[in-house]
């Protein structure tokens, strides 16, 4: 196999490329689902990001830091809740 043949394996279910395919998804779920469920996924960006930060950079997350992401998460359960009818 010639190496302009060779193409990098990227399954198309890993984390998306580019800022713009992120926006995308969250504009695509926005279309199809209620905005106040969509929503309440977005913050869980917070979460994933302090996971990853640590896992890629040994960086940690502070109480106050940490009492804040419990805070939104808590208010997304709690509006979850609350537009179920």
């Amino acid at each position: 196999m010639s190496s302009s043949e060779q193409t990098s394996f990227s399954p198309r279910w890993s984390m998306p490329k580019t800022d713009g395919e992120d926006m995308g998804l969250i504009f695509r779920g926005y279309q199809l689902g209620d905005a106040s469920q969509i929503a309440i996924f977005e913050y869980s960006l917070l979460v994933f990001a302090a996971g990853w930060s640590f896992v890629l950079f040994g960086q940690t997350v502070d109480r106050l830091a940490s009492l804040g992401m419990t805070l939104i998460i808590q208010s997304g359960i709690i509006i979850a809740m609350r537009s179920q009818p």
